[in-house]
């Protein structure tokens, strides 16, 4: 189940990536190679951090849930306003 959600959450991401603005520029395969690896770094990134923080939380199944739930929360919001911030950066020639 777990591996499902994971692949899942790769492709999410590597699509949402590979859409957005400032991707625009890239050819083809280098813009599906930056939305791979965004995708793998953030994901795996993520599982990394809750990993290693496991060890120092308390064995008490609520407050590791509220943990990782609020690291998502927190990730997530900070990497879309990231990608908002490049995307804005970009200046458009019309």
């Amino acid at each position: 189940m777990s591996n499902t959600l994971l692949l899942n959450s790769h492709i999410g991401l590597g699509v949402y990536l590979y859409s957005r603005r400032h991707m625009e520029v890239a050819s083809r395969p280098w813009r599906m190679a930056y939305a791979v690896c965004g995708s793998v770094l953030f994901n795996m990134g993520t599982v990394m951090v809750c990993a290693v923080t496991k060890v120092l939380l308390p064995h008490i199944d609520a407050v590791r849930t509220v943990f990782g739930v609020t690291t998502g929360i927190a990730f997530l919001t900070i990497a879309r306003r990231y990608l908002q911030f490049i995307d804005d950066s970009i200046i458009t020639t019309s």
